[in-house]
């Protein structure tokens, strides 16, 4: 039996994560959490509305620019003597190893009038405001996710870069087309046939780590 979620409910239940999410302090791991109507001038129903995790960082491993920084530094090699009185040798050495690109990220989950799912829609950037390209995209899915690649994770059998259905502009998607059929099995195998007291949250639990996305404890602690 397959899964799915009313508009009402996703509204209900995404606002309800909102406010939990909101009572740990934002970090570039959990991100900040917002929920945002739809205007009239955004495309879909009024009614629609989204769940935004906003401020999250990504750090990719990018081996051509580890290339073109050469071999790691041996850290005998750092001196005292060449850092101002103020600064730490210990601090100065994990900022020389932490020459991997740094990209900010910003996570859209909106439900889905085709699959009546939720979809996780999300735009990452590098420092300078270029668009992350799909390629590089895999790539951090797969580093953020341990190592497996997205084709193997069963609810999410591909990245696509299409256009936000409430923004019109340019965004990845985990794309939905498994997603009824797979989290009605997982639920169903994890339960004794009740459904969890926040379904969002559960199917939340699997997308968010493929985007960087660490839940606020204040979600994990309490099914209520």
């Amino acid at each position: 039996m397959g899964w799915s979620l009313s508009q009402a409910a996703f509204n209900e239940l995404a606002q309800d994560l909102v406010r939990r999410g909101r009572a740990d302090a934002c970090t570039d791991r959990t991100g900040h959490w917002t929920w945002r109507r739809v205007e009239e001038n955004d495309v879909g129903p009024r009614q629609d509305g989204m769940l935004i995790v906003s401020g999250l960082e990504w750090t990719l491993d990018d081996e051509d620019d580890l290339e073109e920084e050469g071999e790691e530094e041996d850290p005998a090699a750092l001196r005292t003597e060449d850092l101002d009185e103020d600064e730490d040798p210990a601090a100065l050495k994990i900022d020389r190893r932490r020459r991997r690109p740094i990209v900010t990220a910003e996570c859209h989950v909106v439900w889905s009038v085709i699959y009546n799912v939720p979809v996780l829609y999300f735009a990452a950037h590098r420092a300078d405001g270029m668009a992350l390209s799909l390629h590089e995209v895999l790539r951090a899915i797969e580093v953020m996710s341990g190592g497996q690649r997205l084709e193997t994770s069963g609810l999410f059998p591909s990245v696509l870069l299409e256009e936000h259905p409430h923004l019109q502009r340019p965004f990845f998607c985990l794309h939905p087309c498994n997603t009824s059929e797979v989290m009605g099995e997982l639920l169903l195998a994890s339960g004794n046939g009740a459904p969890p007291a926040n379904e969002l949250l559960s199917w939340l639990s699997l997308a968010a780590p493929l985007v960087g996305i660490h839940l606020p404890l204040s979600l994990l602690s309490s099914s209520k």
